[in-house]
């Protein structure tokens, strides 16, 4: 077993749960910047996880896969992920990204097996910018109504396998960027966003599909004992219990929004694997990934 594999269930539960945080994650720059080649490179053994933990959901040509903020696809090994599958459809609202990402990869869009998708996932990005400016309860109560109920316009149908590839923390970001602690209810609208998006993921998968919600949810810059520690489990436990997360990225949190009713009702199983590491130019993130299945007809 390589140090990658998908090692099934880990024990987060004694993690205390908090919303809260200490650190957030950089925004993922544009594609076009130079650093991006050296990002690619840097993120070879966080790419082979990601890759393979998608390739094993199914067996080869037994479905298809959608990945989510698929950005420049520095995440996933896309020459490989066609061949496993039938049908690869790539979303994300930078199209641009994802294109110069295919380019990279020597991969050129085919219609019939791989697609991509412009979509908003989250569907609050232009309310969050005037929140930011004008922060009224009335918007905020906006906010909180479209991170509960926003249904993407994805007419891709439905898929065997569905992964977010660490774009959680990024719309965490972008909320905590606008709205911040400035209101008791941002605890309430982080909730919200985490629950939706499960929801969006089972809605896109088929009767007993597997769904992938890989996520980052700290970094070496607020916890810089993930670059050098051989027991990378115990040092984020510590951090975690010191709230030391991105905002509403606490893996304790996460796994409890599965619980909720209306996810959980939907749910077959539902699996956490060890934590790895992902090196980029500026931090390395401490990353995992909740794999779970839907319920069958």
């Amino acid at each position: 077993m390589t140090d990658y594999e998908f090692t099934g269930e880990s024990n987060w539960k004694e993690i205390t749960a908090s919303e809260g945080g200490l650190s957030d994650p950089e925004p993922v720059p544009n594609d076009a910047d130079p650093e991006m080649l050296e990002e690619w490179d840097l993120s070879r053994i966080h790419r082979e996880i990601v890759t393979s933990m998608v390739m094993s959901a199914v067996q080869r040509k037994q479905g298809d896969l959608c990945i989510l903020g698929a950005g420049p696809c520095n995440d996933i090994e896309l020459n490989p992920l066609i061949e496993h599958f039938h049908r690869l459809v790539l979303v994300d609202v930078d199209t641009a990204s994802v294109k110069q990402g295919l380019a990279r990869q020597g991969v050129l869009l085919d219609e019939r097996q791989l697609q991509v998708a412009a979509v908003d996932m989250a569907g609050m990005k232009d309310q969050l910018d005037v929140y930011a400016r004008y922060p009224t309860p009335e918007l905020l109560e906006q906010l909180k109504e479209i991170a509960e109920q926003h249904v993407p316009q994805l007419e891709t149908g439905k898929f065997s396998v569905v992964a977010s590839t660490c774009m959680l923390s990024q719309l965490m970001f972008k909320a905590y960027e606008c709205v911040a602690e400035r209101n008791e209810d941002f605890g309430h609208l982080l909730f919200n966003i985490r629950k939706r998006h499960i929801e969006v993921m089972l809605d896109l998968l088929c009767p007993g599909g597997v769904g992938l919600l890989i996520t980052d949810f700290v970094s070496s810059e607020s916890l810089p004992e993930i670059l050098t520690t051989e027991q990378l489990e115990p040092v984020l436990r510590k951090g975690i219990a010191e709230k030391n997360f991105f905002h509403g990225m606490n893996p304790q949190m996460i796994q409890q929004t599965f619980r909720a009713p209306a996810v959980d009702e939907q749910l077959d199983s539902l699996e956490i694997t060890s934590p790895w590491r992902w090196p980029t130019s500026r931090r390395v993130y401490a990353c995992l990934a909740f794999k779970f299945q839907k319920k069958g007809l």
